[in-house]
């Protein structure tokens, strides 16, 4: 009975692969359409993340702030190029912020995951390819109050510091708040504490310098953002700072100590609105800084004062999206336009001598990046060739005090496997010097520890700082080679190298004092005494004729759990609040190494 049963349910099965093959040549029969959804706060792009590192992953850094956390990485977020500041992009929950500020005070508890992701990633995001990208992704719940203290004493005991600091945050889906406030200090280290021989001859004035001043700062922060609705977020951020510095700067020709006071009070807001529409994602920020800084010289023949007030108002616009569907995938776009002010107002005193300097520059800017699939192992297009795609991108800026800015790049990445990857970045564009370069108010500072690498000596001279308004715009020419791989053998090692060529004119930098050959080539920026002892070094900056940098960066990161691994976290899958440290079992261990030459001296890249 049991096999007459089963007779006729075996004949249906074997019929069945030949029933579904004809079943798919018939229009009118429905289709089967498996979807699913990307990873919860991943980002707008196809490109898979070079790494991840998730909560257990994170934890086990042993971090107390993100930015530590971004430290101990920094192997897997450099980028091979000198271009940018060195510190990569960082997206939340897939989505641009409006600055560093959004994530100065969350505590790393709150990261649920953090993906990094290589430089063609950011120009879909409205960006050049100078940067990395990391998205972290944030707990959908999460609630924490902490009171921090620090304190600390210098190797024999030469300078005592502490922090004290505060703050709340509250995540509840969209609905984001964090309020925070510190204050910090360190004493001063004169140079008989830092164990300076004394002069051959002449007063021992090692009591009355100082090689790090007497600090004092503090600041409090704000962030708020909530869910306007299922598809709109608006948020905002302010920040408040005060910092005061003393240094000693030895006895002037009378016998009277200089003392040199430094107050810089800093005030930054924003605002943001993001959101997204048939497929489309857009951000619109507003952002609001100004900065004044206030230096006295006292206890001098010659007082000296400046002050320089420096404001930033911009606001810049993004969209991104899919423009077309392609049998390899989407054809994505994104647009970014958006305008910049920046001001400077300077005043220095000097004696009888006052200089002023006021810098306006108004910046309206576009960029426009096209990515277009070739070919798709999983659209099965092309699949003998791997993942292939294509991107183009372009902007323009037209500076209120320069002539119009350009750029044009294109590049592409080749996936042969699902672990291999190659990525190729080319650029050509144009760079103004900043307004801090162009127009800082020149400060003239006396009796300055100076080494001399002509006559190999040190002595002490009177250094001029400041800017310079006869810098060119720089021209560049910029290529970047990444390559990942991801041995399928070795869970969780991921293996990096990348190279870049990044060749410039008129780069504006610092004067490069290290090196023997600039004081014959600038001899105006070094005046000596009779005897040709140097006396004089103006620090001013610079253009240099050309600059042509070769950087290869290699480097591996290993990430494995040890241990059992733990079952996911309540704030993971939306619960309460996630816990503080490693569940039992849980435990982590993460290693990245990388290697990269430095810049030769005196051309380090400007931010």
């Amino acid at each position: 009975m049991r096999i007459r049963h089963i007779l006729p349910v075996v004949a249906a099965l074997s019929a069945a692969p030949h029933a579904l093959a004809q079943s798919v040549n018939r229009p009118d029969d429905d289709e089967i359409v498996v979807t699913s959804e990307r990873p919860r706060g991943g980002i707008q792009a196809d490109a898979p993340p070079e790494s991840t590192l998730s909560a257990a992953d994170v934890r086990s850094i042993g971090a107390t702030s993100i930015f530590q956390i971004l430290a101990t990485i920094a192997p897997q977020t450099g980028s091979a190029s000198i271009r940018g500041s060195g510190f990569p992009v960082i997206l939340v929950n897939g989505r641009r912020i409006t600055g560093p500020q959004e994530i100065r005070d969350l505590p790393p508890d709150v990261i649920s995951r953090v993906d990094v992701f290589d430089e063609q990633v950011a120009l879909q995001y409205g960006y050049s390819a100078e940067q990395r990208v990391v998205n972290l992704v944030l707990e959908r719940r999460y609630s924490s109050g902490q009171i921090e203290a620090e304190g600390g004493v210098a190797a024999g005991g030469d300078r005592t510091q502490g922090r004290l600091s505060g703050g709340v945050v509250d995540i509840n889906e969209g609905n984001r708040i964090a309020v925070n406030a510190a204050h910090e200090f360190a004493s001063e280290i004169t140079e008989r504490e830092r164990g300076i021989r004394p002069p051959v001859s002449g007063a021992d004035q090692r009591d009355l310098r100082t090689v790090a001043p007497e600090t004092e700062a503090t600041r409090a922060s704000f962030i708020f953002a909530r869910a306007l609705d299922e598809l709109v977020t608006g948020s905002a951020s302010g920040r408040a700072e005060r910092s005061e510095q003393r240094a000693l700067l030895g006895l002037d020709g009378a016998g009277a100590l200089r003392v040199r006071d430094t107050t810089t009070d800093a005030l930054r807001a924003t605002a943001a609105l993001d959101g997204s529409f048939s497929g489309w994602q857009y951000t619109a920020t507003l952002t609001g800084d100004q900065t004044k800084t206030e230096t006295t010289t006292t206890g001098t023949t010659a007082p000296s004062r400046t002050e320089s007030d420096e404001g930033l108002y911009e606001l810049i616009g993004t969209l991104g999206g899919s423009l077309a569907e392609l049998p390899a995938g989407r054809v994505r776009a994104n647009l970014r336009v958006g305008v910049e002010q920046r001001t400077i107002d300077s005043t220095s005193r000097i004696g009888a001598t006052t200089t002023t300097a006021n810098l306006e520059r108004t910046t309206p800017s576009a960029r426009a990046t096209l990515s277009v699939p070739v070919t798709n192992r999983r659209r099965e297009f092309g699949a003998a060739f791997g993942d292939i795609s294509l991107n183009l991108t372009g902007s323009v800026t037209e500076p209120s005090d320069f002539t119009t800015l350009t750029s044009f790049g294109f590049g592409g990445s080749w996936a042969p496997t699902r672990t291999l990857r190659f990525t190729a970045q080319a650029e050509r564009s144009d760079a103004a010097p900043t307004l801090q370069q162009l127009g800082n108010p020149v400060l003239t500072t006396p009796d300055v520890a100076f080494f001399d690498p002509v006559r190999g000596e040190s002595v002490r001279v009177t250094r001029i700082s400041g800017g310079s308004p006869t810098l060119a715009a720089e021209a560049r020419e910029d290529l970047t080679i990444n390559a990942t791989w991801s041995p399928s053998k070795i869970d969780g090692l991921t293996l990096q190298a990348s190279w870049a060529r990044n060749n410039s004119t008129d780069v504006p930098t610092s004067l490069p004092t290290a090196l023997p050959e600039t004081y014959t080539a600038f001899p105006t920026r070094f005046v000596r005494d009779l005897s040709g002892v140097l006396t004089t070094v103006d620090t001013r900056p610079i253009s240099l004729a050309a600059r042509d940098v070769d950087s290869v960066r290699v480097g591996f990161s290993l990430s494995r759990p040890v241990g059992r691994r733990p079952a996911p976290s309540a704030g993971a899958q939306g619960g309460g609040r996630p816990s503080a440290r490693p569940a039992a079992g849980e435990s982590g261990a993460s290693l990245a190494v990388a290697a990269q030459p430095a810049p030769p001296a005196g051309v380090a890249a400007q931010a």
